[in-house]
């Protein structure tokens, strides 16, 4: 069995693989105490998503976006700190539909 990748918790500072992520980012004490200190400021909901590499398993982020955020939003923050931004196709599958984007300047997102 090959060793699982870690990530950091950017609240606490712990390590966790992904499975153990997803369920510590719920009881993270320090991620309710940032979230209660800023209940008064937010203006809308926010909706986490766990993102991985489509075949490097090992590298993933879990990261949480504002719910009036578009796909072009998830892709532009993607592009700017993980991915290459030579214009190849993004994809994501939300509830067993894939939307994939289109790279030609006068493209937009499609369903598949």
């Amino acid at each position: 069995m090959s060793k699982q990748s870690k990530g950091k918790c950017m609240f606490c500072g712990k390590e966790y693989t992904r499975a153990f992520m997803v369920k510590h980012i719920s009881s993270c004490i320090e991620r309710k105490r940032k979230l209660d200190e800023i209940e008064n400021e937010k203006t809308c909901g926010y909706f986490g998503l766990v993102i991985a590499g489509k075949y490097a398993k090992h590298y993933w982020l879990i990261t949480e976006f504002r719910e009036d955020a578009m796909l072009e939003d998830v892709d532009q923050f993607l592009r700017d700190i993980w991915l290459e931004c030579c214009g190849h196709l993004s994809c994501f599958n939300i509830d067993g539909i894939a939307y994939e984007s289109d790279p030609e300047p006068a493209g937009g997102w499609d369903i598949l």
